[in-house]
């Protein structure tokens, strides 16, 4: 006959939990609505290079339009955000301030994950 196992066994407690982040976040952007900015920077404080495959996940402070919008990382240049599923076509809808965005550098623009 098969031992039952412990139903506790795989259990978390409160006790035992782990916080843990989503890699590349972006907590505090700057920017403006629908030209939103972010510092993404290492444990050492240096800026993590801009390069293709470079995801990120931004907390919104500013509105992103269903349109053209910007991003840039790291004090440099602006960068059109796209959609995925058409690297030409603009967001076709908003997010709200507040909002999370996720992002991934193609070596030209942004292309937003969710659209």
């Amino acid at each position: 006959r098969p031992r039952q196992s412990d139903p506790q066994a795989g259990m978390v407690s409160a006790t035992n939990l782990t916080s843990h982040k989503t890699e590349n976040y972006i907590a505090s952007e700057t920017g403006a609505n629908n030209a939103i900015a972010g510092a993404l920077l290492n444990a050492n404080g240096t800026a993590a290079p801009l390069s293709a495959g470079l995801k990120v996940v931004v907390l919104l402070a500013h509105t992103l339009q269903a349109g053209a919008n910007t991003f840039a990382l790291n004090g440099g240049a602006t960068k059109a955000i796209k959609k995925h599923t058409n690297a030409a076509t603009d967001l076709g809808t908003a997010y709200a301030a507040t909002g999370i965005w996720c992002g991934v550098y193609d070596g030209t623009q942004w292309l937003d994950l969710s659209q």
